[in-house]
């Protein structure tokens, strides 16, 4: 009967001392979340599917796309494959507004700015809206 007690009590002091590290989990902030390697799957306008947005952990965010590239080299096609950065930037996140700054992408170089709406934010899915009504979907890498 002892040993019951103590494999009870056991497992309420494991109980009581895990639900706080749990629930910090499930309360990851949206800065947290967004995090990581997004993969476009959905886009209204600018980058087309395919390519990746990736935000860093001090507010920064760089656009990329695979390349392929094929070259003739003295009778032989070669093959390769790379990277490209399109654009850098930073980026704030308050509640659920995500703004973007890109760094001379827009017209005459001038820094680009993007403002949208966190529709949608886990762990797989990023999905936003802007302000005319364009959903924007990303899957995490």
């Amino acid at each position: 009967m002892k040993l019951l007690l103590c494999a009870l009590a056991g497992c309420l002091v494991v109980t009581i001392l895990a639900a706080p590290l749990l629930a910090e989990d499930k309360a990851k902030s949206n800065k947290d979340k967004i995090v990581g390697v997004w993969k476009v799957t959905k886009l209204a306008s600018g980058l087309p599917p395919g390519k990746t947005c990736e935000f860093t952990k001090d507010g920064k965010v760089e656009l990329s796309a695979d390349l392929e590239l094929t070259l003739d080299f003295q009778g032989q096609e070669v093959k390769g494959t790379g990277k490209a950065k399109i654009a850098a930037g930073t980026y704030e996140i308050d509640g659920d507004k995500l703004k973007i700054t890109l760094k001379g992408a827009g017209k005459d170089k001038k820094d680009l700015v993007h403002a949208t709406t966190i529709v949608k934010l886990t762990d797989k899915v990023l999905e936003t809206k802007d302000a005319k009504g364009n959903v924007n979907t990303f899957e995490k890498q």
